[in-house]
């Protein structure tokens, strides 16, 4: 009888052991995203480097009239009112760049909400999320998409410090993001 069972468990074991094998040859893990382009100021870069650098990715884009993921960095850190009225010409708005935090992903307005307030919603929730005063908040950045056209139009805004773009086959989230220095 102990020999029917000690077989029996084996069995079992077998069993297991082949279906966790074939969930694994089924699932293979992902691979990570290659995060070969960035967007912001490199470490100590000059403010007036990391424009001239933002403006050559600018030209570099000529009139394709495809959309590009950019980096719009604000003069000052800036309110979100601010903000929204800034990249307003933009079709998408990825990111949002509160103040000294990492980028905050934003999705677009719904339900008659406006750009700033889905602004000021997220620069709050990344406020509370770093343990920040978020009364202060304030945004030094936000991250877009749209056509060269329009980000050279953005890019000549009063409260732009620089635009900076990627190629047109950037993909959302296989980038970094260098927090600008307003």
């Amino acid at each position: 009888m102990r020999a029917k069972e000690g077989l029996g468990a084996i069995a079992a074991a077998a069993a297991l052991g082949a279906s966790i094998f074939a969930v694994g040859a089924l699932h293979p893990p992902v691979p990570p995203a290659v995060q070969g382009d960035t967007l912001g100021p490199f470490n100590s870069e000059p403010a007036e480097h990391y424009a001239a650098r933002a403006a050559a990715s600018l030209e570099a884009l000529g009139e394709d009239g495809l959309n590009h993921l950019a980096l719009v960095s604000f003069t000052t850190p800036i309110s979100c009112d601010q903000a929204a009225a800034a990249y307003e010409a933009a079709p998408r708005v990825n990111a949002i760049v509160p103040q000294g935090l990492p980028h905050k992903d934003t999705p677009e307005p719904v339900f008659g909400s406006s750009r700033a307030e889905v602004c000021e919603r997220e620069l709050q929730r990344a406020a509370l999320r770093a343990h920040a005063e978020p009364a202060d908040a304030r945004v030094v950045g936000a991250i877009i998409t749209a056509d060269a056209a329009t980000l050279a139009h953005i890019a000549a805004g009063p409260d732009i410090a620089a635009v900076e773009a990627l190629p047109a086959d950037a993909v959302w989230g296989a980038f970094a993001v260098s927090t600008p220095r307003a």
